[in-house]
């Protein structure tokens, strides 16, 4: 059963464990919670010492919180968005393209040839014509 520690280890840490890796090659002890930056570092440097290393049990405070690779510990951690994001495209702020999803919704006058086109409809903002008062709608 796992411990509230080892749950929240295992959080914090996940990016450099596999959790379909239960054996391992060797242990490195930490003796308290470091960034997880901290631990690719020192986790690189015991891979670095011996080459044959491909699986690392991590205990931080005596607690075995899961086993890494050499795969993730060397991996990039990347920004978030990526490089090649336009800005704003994190938020959502901006899609590509046109949308799709609008539908012209056109008016015409009863009593002439006037007509608007909008892109919504809203009841309390029908285009007026200037002889005629509000126009319906068409399509």
């Amino acid at each position: 059963m796992m411990t509230t520690m080892q749950r929240r280890l295992r959080n914090a840490y996940s990016p450099l464990l596999d959790p379909s890796a239960t054996a391992f090659d060797a242990v490195h002890h930490e003796t308290g919670r470091v960034s997880i930056e901290q631990l690719r570092r020192h986790l690189r440097a015991v891979y670095a010492a011996d080459a044959r290393l491909v699986r690392v049990l991590v205990r931080v405070a005596d607690v075995d919180v899961g086993v890494s690779t050499r795969a993730l510990v060397e991996q990039e951690a990347g920004t978030a968005g990526g490089i090649e994001a336009p800005v704003g495209a994190g938020e959502r702020a901006s899609q590509p393209g046109d949308s799709t999803r609008y539908r012209i919704v056109l008016f015409g006058c009863q009593g002439c040839a006037a007509s608007a086109a909008q892109v919504f409809y809203d009841e309390r903002r029908i285009p007026m014509c200037v002889e005629h008062g509000p126009m319906e709608l068409i399509r």
